[in-house]
C-alpha cells in the first residue's frame, strides 16, 4: 500500500506525483495544507521530522527526501526504468538530480517566497501567527531564509543569486538538450521528473518569457514533457490549482521591473 502526504503545488510533492504516474501506481493521497501547519503537527513529524512534504509511506514504512523517494519507487515497483542503464547516462542522471538537492530548491523556494508567497503570510497573518510559523520551522537556515523572504520581499539578500542560479540551471539544460531528447541522454529519466516543476515555477512566477522562451531546447522539452500523460496525472486535472498560480503570476507582474534589474546585474 502506498500512501503519499503532499501539498498540490509543491515542487518536490510534483516530482514524486510525476514518477508514481510514470509507473501507473495507485496510491492514498494525504493533502498537506502547509498555511495550517499541517506539516508541522505532531503526527506529521513522526512521518517527516523535517516538516516538509512529500512523505511516501510503503506498507507503513515512510520514506523522505523527493529525490530518494524517487529512486525508490524506480527501484521498488515494475514499469518502464526511470534511470539509464548505462552506468555514465546514470551518473548524468544524478548530476542533474543532486543539483536539486545542493542549490536549485533552495534557490527556487527563496524566489517563490521574496516575490509572492510573503503577501499570502502578510495578508492572512498577524506578527504573533508570523513569529509562530517561523518558530515551528525545524531547521535554523530554512526558517532565517524564511524569515528573510517575509519580511524583505524582494530586498532579500539571496533573491539576486537565487535568480541567477536558476538562469544558470536553464543554460545548463539548454546546453545539455541540444545533443539529446532528455536531460540525460536518449531516454527519458528521473533527471527531467525532477527539473520540470522548477521549469514550471519560473512560468507560473510569469518569468517564461524572460528565462523559458530565450531557450528553444528548453522549450521543446518542455512541451515533450507536458505531452506525457503523467503530466497530466501529476501536475494538472485535481492538482492543478489556478487560484495559486495566478497569485504567483500577478506578485511576479508587479515584481518584473525589480526581478529584470537584478537577473541584469551580474
Amino acid at each position: 500500500m502506498l500512501e503519499l502526504y503532499h501539498n498540490a503545488m509543491s515542487v518536490c510533492a510534483q516530482k514524486v506525483r510525476l514518477a508514481l504516474a510514470e509507473k501507473g501506481l495507485e496510491w492514498t493521497s494525504h493533502h498537506m495544507n502547509l498555511r495550517n501547519k499541517e506539516q508541522f503537527s505532531e503526527a506529521y513529524l513522526a512521518l517527516n521530522p523535517n516538516g516538509v512534504v512529500p512523505t511516501l509511506v510503503h506498507d507503513g514504512e515512510p520514506i523522505i527526501e523527493s529525490t530518494i523517494i524517487n529512486e525508490f519507487i524506480d527501484d521498488a515497483f515494475a514499469g518502464a526504468p526511470l534511470r539509464p542503464e548505462d552506468p555514465v547516462r546514470r551518473a548524468h542522471m544524478r548530476y542533474w538530480t543532486r543539483q536539486l538537492d545542493d542549490t536549485i530548491h533552495a534557490a527556487t523556494s527563496v524566489v517563490t517566497l521574496s516575490i509572492a508567497i510573503r503577501h499570502q503570510f502578510l495578508e492572512l497573518h498577524d506578527e504573533k501567527a508570523i513569529e509562530e510559523l517561523l518558530a515551528a520551522v525545524p531547521n535554523a537556515k530554512r526558517r532565517a531564509s524564511k524569515r528573510f523572504g517575509i519580511e524583505k520581499g524582494m530586498d532579500h539578500p539571496e533573491l539576486q543569486s537565487s535568480l541567477l542560479r536558476l538562469e544558470k540551471m536553464l543554460d545548463n539544460m539548454e546546453d545539455a538538450l541540444r545533443t539529446a531528447r532528455w536531460l540525460a541522454g536518449p531516454d527519458f529519466s528521473l533527471a527531467d521528473i525532477g527539473l520540470v516543476p522548477y521549469v514550471l515555477r519560473l512560468d507560473h512566477l510569469g518569468l517564461g518569457n524572460l528565462t523559458i522562451e530565450r531557450r528553444p531546447n528548453v522549450c521543446r522539452w518542455l512541451d515533450a514533457m507536458r505531452s506525457r500523460k503523467s503530466y497530466e496525472e501529476a501536475i494538472l486535472g485535481r492538482w492543478d490549482d489556478q487560484a495559486y498560480v495566478a497569485n504567483l503570476k500577478e506578485k511576479g507582474a508587479q515584481a518584473r521591473e525589480a526581478i529584470l534589474l537584478r537577473m541584469l546585474s551580474r
